[in-house]
């Protein structure tokens, strides 16, 4: 169990419109037709119909995208964090 994915974390920094079931640790990050299309586990037949549907419009998937990186960099960039984790791995070689 991985309660927040980092992989979905780096396809959103990347604008790629995460498609994921709406297990917990999905749902801490993303919002439904906001940042991402979001399938519930309960209906995953419907899932293959949104996905057509997102390609078929590249609007929404242009828009959906740039809120999933708009996302990332608002809740989960954080530049203080990233040069302390960079100054203790360069300390420790």
């Amino acid at each position: 169990y991985e309660g927040l994915s980092f992989a979905l974390l780096e396809a959103m920094a990347a604008g790629i419109v995460p498609i994921v079931s709406d297990a917990k640790g999905n749902l801490d990050v993303v919002t439904d037709e906001y940042n991402a299309v979001v399938a519930p586990l309960s209906n995953l037949q419907a899932l293959p119909n949104r996905v057509k549907a997102l390609l078929n419009d590249k609007s929404k998937m242009k828009n959906l995208g740039e809120n999933a990186l708009e996302t990332v960099r608002n809740k989960y960039f954080a530049p203080d964090r990233i040069s302390d984790m960079m100054e203790l791995t360069l300390r420790a070689q």
